[in-house]
């Protein structure tokens, strides 16, 4: 058992850092892949674009090649039409050829004739093979008001392409982007090779100069759950150190006569403590090798659940797949016989140096190793660990390390509660008149450094279950808090699915917003556009409303004014002279931005200043949103786009038949998708409840080491206690009741556990891991009590502890009475 609980420790550790990074190199892979051979990206900040006049002042530098690049995300018109991603190229220069280095294994003979041919478009074959669109034939395409049919001149291919919008991609010339689908005068960014940073800084000293290669916000994001998901995986590798370290611990404390024996015939404490650490060296080695093999085949499964968390915000890990390379290998052993040789230390350590007339009396060595000083040291730790989580922002990998400590102080100090509070229950089960119960206590304390590894071990892996669903539940709690009080809207209509693509940019033309008014079914409809912005090295959100038509939805709706400010006259006019924002929770705390300061942010037309006008609660995006009116954001962005198209139904017709009309007038020329507000909440709880599938599979192997562990310590009880009970036996205890003394004992070990993994679980899900989740995701959720998955996991433990008594409990009935009485 001890071998297998190495194992899965093991298995833990490579299923968990393996799929995780599988996802991650799949992500920043298909980023560089995408990338060009550029050595600098320039702009006037991400989303903000770049004058093309700047093109010029770049490539009057001696040694410079600069390249143009727009991107326009357009629909296909016709019976089934579909998002496309159009990169606007300069086909006048060479440099595209010089820089454009994902293209460096495609056939450049489409271009040539985009080139000669002056319009058109050069499509990727997979997305003309799904359309039927051969060379010469025409494509419409859509974007906001503008459409255009454009001749198809050719098709690429290649692995590279591929990744780029999911397949769906085509390249037209710049210029022709630009008029139609674009802003006139500008472009996205610069990319620029062969000239120096401080070079391009003096020819354009307001330009934002970044490495090629940064990703987008929504791959950003995408990364962060990654990385949420890695320190969930390393909590849950801790707990499995812990089920290693109690496996460790029984074994050699059972071992403890026979150490004695071989100390009173001549053997040294070296000799000892060098025999007993190689010994655990060899089982850490060939448990490390069978958990590094099991938890490769765990973690094909894992990269599945990676794939559908990730895909769902940005489609860039189709290729993620699991490769158990020299490195993790020898990272695995190093973890499991590691692990092993730390945990055997002390015990062998101790034991090699207590005299063997102590060890040899019963129990008296166990008896007289009291856990005081080491739970005090313990609480110490403890404390200082969660007084650093709550009242400290901390990094990543310190805050991992801060967990290990707080685990580490955990495990000094239980032995002695145990010891302590067994004690005075042992007192209170005297008054019972079976005693079944205060025998199992007695045998539980006999050895309370065991029984209190293996309760808390168990109850780690149960700990785990209960702060995944409590961070689950706040953020479904909050999210539905959010979506209740904000959204007057009963069908929202966007173009992108949000089963593919949460984060997905494309835009609705403004007309279509009038054409949602006048279906029959529909009370009102207003308009909603939201893009990213940069602030303070950050992509933010800016989400614009039309204010008038959103608050006249919520009365109609019987609703209060949000934000509550806009209650004043004196508020939602200043709000509406395009000086004034909202700004979300998340975005204060991150930014240090409070109500009643003056918010600047950059823009295409310069630099805004907002006076905050108040803070709300709002889930849109992890770094944080203002809220401003749609006048102010088609300004000063030069946007007027359209992102979701809000509709609110008529009293008297059915939700059904209204969406119905809405899908069909919104996507009669362009794609477009038409979601109720019970579907929008269902994906935001899907891919939040992907996320932590993860770590409740590994807490699911967590718990079946924990029943090991059980079933271990529990057994070695009974070898231990052979004289006992035979003594038992003698006075007249029936086997029945020598059965149900060790089935109390797995139900005491299962009951503690319980209670361990509830209090753990919602601590450590309120406090550390809400912190914890703030710093990844820059969300913090409310305080719940996720009470059907804290009553599922008291039936789960007692049940398990009821399995795990059972068959220790059929070997102490098995015991022949007189050999067990010489046990000893």
């Amino acid at each position: 058992m001890v071998l297998v609980s190495l194992a899965l420790g093991v298995a833990i550790f490579v299923s968990s850092y393996e799929s995780v990074v599988a996802a991650q190199v799949a992500i920043t892979a298909s980023a560089n892949e995408m990338s060009s051979k550029a050595e600098w990206e320039v702009s006037q900040g991400r989303y903000l674009g770049i004058s093309e006049s700047v093109l010029d002042k770049l490539r009057a530098i001696p040694g410079s090649v600069a390249t143009p690049i727009i991107e326009a995300t357009v629909s296909t018109t016709g019976t089934h039409p579909e998002s496309l991603l159009v990169i606007g190229l300069d086909l006048d220069s060479d440099a595209n050829s010089k820089l454009l280095g994902v293209t460096s294994d495609v056939d450049f003979t489409p271009f040539i004739k985009l080139r000669l041919a002056g319009s058109g478009v050069v499509l990727s074959k997979t997305f003309a093979d799904k359309h039927r669109l051969t060379e010469g034939s025409e494509v419409a395409f859509r974007s906001g008001d503008s459409q255009k049919q454009v001749p198809v001149v050719g098709f690429v291919t290649g692995k590279k392409l591929a990744l780029i919008g999911g397949g769906n991609f085509g390249f037209m010339d710049i210029h022709e982007v630009e008029r139609d689908f674009g802003k006139p005068g500008l472009v996205d960014k610069i990319e620029v090779a062969g000239i120096s940073k401080t070079q391009i800084e003096h020819a354009c000293p307001s330009c934002q100069i970044e490495r090629p290669g940064k990703l987008g916000s929504a791959a950003e994001d995408a990364l962060g759950r990654i990385k949420s998901l890695l320190g969930v995986s390393v909590i849950a590798l801790l707990v499995g150190i812990l089920l290693i370290y109690n496996a460790v611990q029984v074994s050699v404390l059972e071992r403890l006569q026979d150490i004695a024996i071989l100390r009173s015939i001549g053997a040294t404490r070296i000799q000892i403590f060098t025999m007993l650490l190689a010994e655990w060296f060899v089982i850490g080695m060939v448990g490390s090798a069978a958990g590094i093999g099991v938890g490769s085949g765990l973690a094909i499964a894992l990269v599945e659940y990676t794939k559908r968390t990730v895909n769902t915000m940005v489609p860039l890990v189709a290729d993620a797949h699991v490769q158990v390379g020299l490195p993790l290998i020898i990272a695995a052993m190093i973890v499991g016989t590691g692990t092993a040789l730390v945990a055997a230390f002390s015990p062998i350590w101790t034991a090699a140096n207590v005299r063997p007339l102590e060890i040899l009396r019963p129990y008296s060595y166990r008896r007289t190793h009291r856990y005081g000083p080491a739970a005090v040291a313990g609480l110490v730790l403890f404390v200082l660990a969660n007084v650093v989580v709550a009242t400290q922002s901390v990094s990543f990998p310190i805050g991992i390390g801060i967990t290990g400590v707080e685990f580490f102080g955990m495990a000094l100090m239980f032995p002695q509660v145990v010891f302590v509070v067994g004690s005075r229950m042992r007192i209170l089960l005297r008054r019972f008149r079976n005693p079944a119960p205060y025998l199992a206590l007695d045998g539980l304390l006999k050895t309370p450094h065991r029984t209190a590894f293996t309760m808390m071990t168990f109850g780690c892996a149960l700990m785990m279950i209960v702060a995944t669903e409590t961070l689950v539940s706040g953020f479904r709690a909050s999210t539905g808090m959010w979506m209740n009080s904000a959204f007057p809207f009963d069908l929202s209509v966007m173009g992108n699915d949000l089963a593919s693509n949460v984060y997905g940019n494309q835009v609705l033309p403004t007309p279509m917003v009038d054409r949602m008014r006048g279906l029959p079914g529909v009370m009102s409809a207003y308009s909603v556009r939201k893009l990213f912005t940069p602030y303070k090295g950050q992509d933010v959100m800016a989400i614009a409303l039309e204010m008038d038509r959103y608050l006249n939805a919520r009365q109609q709706k019987g609703m209060g004014v949000w934000p509550p400010e806009l209650h004043d006259p004196a508020v939602l006019a200043e709000f509406k002279t395009g000086k004034a924002a909202f700004v979300s929770s998340n975005f204060a705390q991150l930014y240090g931005v409070h109500s009643g300061d003056v918010l600047t942010v950059d823009t295409p037309s310069g630099k805004l200043a907002l006076n905050v006008l108040g803070l709300v609660d709002d889930y849109s995006w992890q770094h944080g949103a203002f809220i401003l009116d749609l006048a102010t954001l088609e300004h000063w962005w030069k946007d007027d786009g359209v992102s979701y198209i809000d509709v609110s139904v008529a009293p008297g017709h059915a939700l059904a038949e209204v969406k119905e009309k809405v899908e069909a007038a919104a996507s009669t020329d362009r794609a477009a998708f038409t979601y109720d507000k019970a579907e929008i909440r269902d994906v935001t709880n899907s891919v939040l409840e992907q996320a932590v599938a993860m770590a409740n599979l590994q807490a699911s192997i967590g718990i079946l080491i924990g029943v090991l562990g059980i079933v271990n310590s529990i057994w070695i009880g009974v070898m231990n206690r052979k004289r006992e009970i035979a003594l038992w036996r003698s006075i007249g205890v029936t086997k029945r009741q020598v059965g149900q003394i060790i089935l109390f004992e797995g139900l005491f070990v299962a009951l503690v556990a319980a209670f361990v993994g509830s209090i753990g679980g919602l601590y450590g899900g309120w406090v550390p891991l809400r912190a914890f989740s703030f710093e990844v995701t820059g969300f913090l959720y409310p305080l719940v009590v996720p009470w059907s998955e804290i009553g599922f996991e008291l039936i789960l433990a007692l049940t398990l502890g009821l399995v795990a008594g059972a068959l220790p409990a059929r070997q102490a009935t098995k015991l022949p009475i007189l050999d067990s009485i010489g046990y000893e």
